[in-house]
């Protein structure tokens, strides 16, 4: 049967990662900052903030 056919994909995973700050391709903790102060201009009263993919060694 001709169709898209997907044997294992982790959507909802995906579609979380779109919702989140991407923070893979930061190159200094001012970057990370300025990206979170972005994100609470934008959030509402008690709304979390989630980010991934910085790592302090770099």
């Amino acid at each position: 049967m001709p169709g898209f056919i997907e044997g294992h994909g982790h959507y909802m995973g995906l579609g979380r990662s779109k919702q989140i700050l991407d923070l893979r391709n930061v190159e200094n903790w001012g970057q990370v900052v300025s990206m979170v102060s972005g994100a609470v201009d934008k959030a509402g009263p008690s709304e979390w903030i989630f980010g991934r993919g910085w790592h302090q060694d770099k």
